[in-house]
């Protein structure tokens, strides 16, 4: 049974880690961590991560966007949402709620591409599919006024949770699943949430094979082929759907050498997470996918209805190119200040 994290427990547990550091040998240790940081443990449905205490704390996080979604409700709301782990949490310039160095500046990159939309960035860094899919299904969509157009990034934690044994042969058994649980998201969408908005699917981007050292740049490894995998899957649900788009914003992080290709450690620091530097690179390919899209009149559609089931208590496991037609724009025009600037003005 999972166990709520205090304080001191958090510290117990990190000197013990740091006195298993000195007398376990580098094999053991490395069998120890993927059970420390969560690999072997795939969201396979709907599930929160109640007890996870990242930040200030996964469930206080989402309960701090399920508020911002209701307080945009009352008024105009957001006519795009992003979606996704801590990638798309660097919009906000934090990790778990809090600022890290390398989502430094995004904040202000978001604002530069897209504050001329009622852009909201809902997010939680370390999200699987499964987490994000219980966060949609617990008051992170919106219930009165429906959006232009919702983006997703979002499955490099669910090949972090596959990594079990570092083979790439466990990695593409995953990412099929991993793709259906993203189209499973979409669905809800589809069935009532947001029937008229258009949903752009971000390709998973490439990523490094280590934490540290040069492999943390190393490019292909085994996550290339199942990435491809996802990637396939998306541009395969994007052909039966015309309200599904996709869109792949990877090819600038990888960069040729002498010898192959390898990640642009410049834009990618930790070989996962893009800095400032690719956040803007993101968000040019990012707006030139979306401006299309938020010319199409989505307003004709009734309101949502989504029961609001989100609270503070704790909660377990719950498991279970497209053509486009472009209409003038009649609904309300004028400023439309980012959403971002209330939204970091509010009360964690």
């Amino acid at each position: 049974m999972p166990l709520h994290m205090t304080s001191r427990g958090v510290l117990v547990c990190l000197a013990t880690l740091a006195a298993l550091c000195v007398v376990m040998d580098g094999p053991m240790l490395a069998r120890l961590l993927p059970w420390l940081t969560g690999q072997c443990s795939p969201a396979l449905g709907p599930e929160s991560r109640w007890n996870d205490w990242w930040g200030i704390g996964w469930l206080r996080f989402h309960n701090r966007l399920v508020r911002e979604v209701a307080q945009a409700d009352k008024a105009q709301g957001f006519d795009l949402i992003f979606y996704g782990d801590s990638i798309t949490e660097d919009w906000r310039g934090t990790s778990g709620g809090v600022p890290w160095p390398i989502g430094s500046g995004g904040d202000a990159v978001f604002k530069k591409h897209f504050s001329k939309y009622r852009a909201e960035v809902l997010a939680i860094a370390g999200d699987q599919v499964g987490h994000l899919w219980w966060r949609v299904l617990n008051g992170e969509l919106p219930k009165v006024h429906q959006p232009r157009v919702f983006t997703m990034m979002i499955g490099t934690n669910d090949l972090n949770a596959a990594d079990c044994n570092q083979n790439e042969t466990e990695l593409l058994a995953a990412s099929p699943g991993i793709a259906d649980r993203v189209g499973e998201i979409v669905q809800i969408l589809r069935r009532g949430a947001a029937p008229n908005a258009h949903v752009l699917l971000q390709a998973v981007l490439p990523r490094g094979a280590a934490w540290v050292g040069l492999a943390q740049w190393q490019w292909p490894n085994r996550f290339s082929k199942p990435i491809e995998a996802i990637n396939t899957r998306f541009q395969e649900m994007v052909a039966t759907d015309p309200l599904l788009h996709y869109v792949d914003c990877g090819p600038p992080f990888i960069k040729r050498t002498k010898t192959g290709f390898v990640l642009d450690a410049t834009m990618l620091p930790d070989g996962l997470h893009p800095n400032a530097a690719g956040m803007d690179v993101m968000a040019s390919c990012l707006e030139a996918a979306i401006a299309p899209l938020m010319q199409v009149d989505t307003s004709a559609t009734a309101p949502l209805v989504q029961e609001d089931t989100s609270n503070d208590s704790p909660v377990g496991r719950n498991t279970t190119a497209s053509g486009l037609v472009t209409m003038q724009d009649t609904g309300s025009a004028g400023s439309k200040s980012s959403a971002l600037d209330a939204r970091l003005a509010a009360d964690a």
